[in-house]
């Protein structure tokens, strides 16, 4: 006998790690996790468990219809933590067999943005705050290079909704380049806490940098 096809819920992550590198202290970063229903059913976000007070998991929609995908953030406040941190949050669906979903995000927060690493960024985290009727929507920072080696820059995670990250492609040996943040139109009346990745790499280092983005509307 042919055996009957069942029905059932099905998700696929593209993503289930994330690690931001550096970062300072008393920030909120985030990342985002792309989910997408690929079932015969509707898939139903039942819980989130976002693992301790600094991590929140803000959940715009809890259900994803066959062939839907979301986006779903998570937001870690940095606080006073100090070197190496470990997150894991998770959510749980309507899938019996799959019913957990694990992410793992990574990060190195740091206190002196200028110790033991081979870029200082300055400043390490951007504001582009409006608080009068005169839009405000660009910031800037620079990037410095300590070491006699060259660096390429790669943009890791700049889709932030909000705003448009510009990155230089290098960096020379003990120069300054610039980094620039334009606040999008569809944004300017919005309030955030956001952040971007971006990596360095020469001959002989890789270091990965995330810069914290707030705006008060």
């Amino acid at each position: 006998c042919a055996a009957a096809a069942v029905a059932a819920p099905e998700l696929i992550v593209t993503e289930t790690e994330f690690n931001f590198g550096k970062v300072p202290q008393q920030s909120i970063i985030t990342h985002g996790f792309w989910l997408k229903s690929v079932g015969d059913e509707t898939v139903r976000i039942k819980e989130v468990f976002p693992g301790c007070g600094c991590t929140k998991i803000p959940l715009p929609d809890s259900t994803l219809a066959p062939g839907d995908s979301l986006k779903l953030e998570i937001l870690l406040n940095t606080q006073r933590f100090f070197g190496f941190l470990t997150k894991k949050p998770y959510i749980e669906i309507n899938n019996e067999q799959q019913n957990l979903v694990h992410f793992h995000i990574y990060a190195e927060i740091i206190s002196n943005t200028a110790a033991d690493s081979p870029l200082v960024l300055n400043p390490p985290t951007l504001d582009v705050s409006q608080f009068t009727v005169k839009p405000r929507r660009r910031a800037s920072f620079e990037i410095t290079n300590k070491t006699p080696q060259t660096f390429k820059v790669t943009a890791i995670d700049t889709t932030a909704p909000g705003f448009t990250v510009e990155l230089p492609s290098e960096i020379g040996p003990n120069a300054t380049a610039t980094g620039k943040i334009l606040v999008n139109e569809d944004a300017i009346t919005d309030s955030f806490q956001k952040s971007f990745t971006f990596e360095a790499t020469s001959s002989e280092q890789r270091a990965r940098y995330t810069v914290p983005v707030q705006r008060i509307y």
